[in-house]
């Protein structure tokens, strides 16, 4: 079974990076001038709070949400929660909204009293550097969920491999990145991380996983017919809805085929556990499956049962031209269940 892995920010949800503290109508400020110019100096950098206020929000569901999923009974949190903590910990110093509340109060005192050079020079010498450390937080904040999605396709990887019975020359490589990594987290040098070991995390695992099923596929290709657990079908069969004339070869009709997700454990979708099924199926000629057997295991019993399920109840095929032997054709196809899908 695949590692459970709960909680994982969401790309374009809860995840997607900080907002640019500084609208950039900041800098075109610099370049007008005086008292009506200062002020919208100040409305950017409201709404510079507003925005800080709005990646404290974010971070604050990334805590109540792994609070209760990345946390034992014990009370021990597991790698991701420990993550999590140091990165809201890091963004809350670097984006820390009392500098701006300072700013507002002493820019707005100054040009009350006419300085209006004095509150320009106070809004520019605390947003320059601000806009630098928001950078850095909205490199953080995208941080999380693309390590936590590489640790999901490492265990989908690992996964595979251990439900096949091969082996991927990437294995050695993957458990040296991610000890590389853990060390740069403990250290905090998360930019470092992101740019050189989770990169290549993030592309190695994807490649390792297409090659080790492909490998797992030919492997199971290679075995005779009978090796193969074929599960009869017990449903009763669709009716053939297409009328065109019967095909050389069994075709997916993709438009009256159930969707995979609908048959997507909740259980696993729930825990973010992912993985790709290769099956073989007996096909008749009016398009029923009448059995399916696995070709490639996901390395999750739950998966693979699922993809058999849709296979033999949900998935239709158009007619095709009888064998002459009476017998179904067979056929293969995957299924791959992806939690963002």
């Amino acid at each position: 079974m695949a590692c459970a892995t709960p909680f994982v920010p969401r790309p374009g949800t809860a995840a997607q990076p900080a907002p640019d503290p500084v609208p950039g109508d900041l800098a075109q400020a610099e370049q007008e001038d005086p008292a009506d110019e200062v002020s919208r100096m100040l409305e950017a950098v409201v709404q510079a709070e507003r925005e800080v206020r709005d990646s404290f929000a974010r971070l604050d569901g990334w805590l109540e949400q792994g609070r209760t999923q990345l946390v034992d009974a014990a009370g021990t949190p597991d790698w991701r929660w420990s993550l999590i903590e140091r990165v809201a910990a890091r963004v809350r110093t670097l984006l820390d909204p009392q500098a701006l509340r300072d700013a507002q109060r002493e820019a707005r005192e100054r040009l009350e009293a006419g300085d209006v050079a004095g509150a320009r020079e106070r809004v520019v010498d605390t947003m320059r550097p601000f806009m630098d450390r928001g950078d850095e937080a909205s490199m953080l904040m995208a941080y999380v969920p693309r390590r936590v999605v590489a640790e999901l396709g490492v265990a989908r990887l690992r996964a595979l491999l251990r439900g096949n019975g091969v082996e991927s020359t990437a294995s050695a490589r993957i458990v040296q990145l991610e000890a590389l990594l853990a060390a740069r987290e403990s250290r905090d040098d998360f930019a470092m991380a992101a740019e050189v070991e989770l990169a290549e995390l993030e592309t190695l695992h994807a490649q390792a996983y297409d090659a080790a099923f492909q490998a797992a596929f030919s492997k199971a290709r290679a075995q005779p017919a009978s090796a193969l657990a074929y599960r009869p079908r017990t449903a009763r069969c669709p009716l053939a809805a297409d009328t065109g004339t019967p095909g050389d070869a069994p075709r997916l009709d993709t438009t009256l085929s159930a969707p995979t997700a609908d048959y997507y454990p909740r259980d696993a979708l729930d825990q973010e556990i992912e993985g790709k099924v290769a099956l073989s199926a007996r096909v008749d000629a009016q398009g029923c499956v009448r059995a399916a057997a696995v070709l490639v295991s996901a390395g999750v019993e739950a998966l693979d049962a699922a993809a058999l399920r849709w296979m033999l109840e949900g998935a239709v095929y158009r007619r095709s031209a009888p064998r002459a032997d009476g017998q179904p054709a067979t056929t293969s196809l995957s299924v791959n269940f992806k939690a963002g899908d």
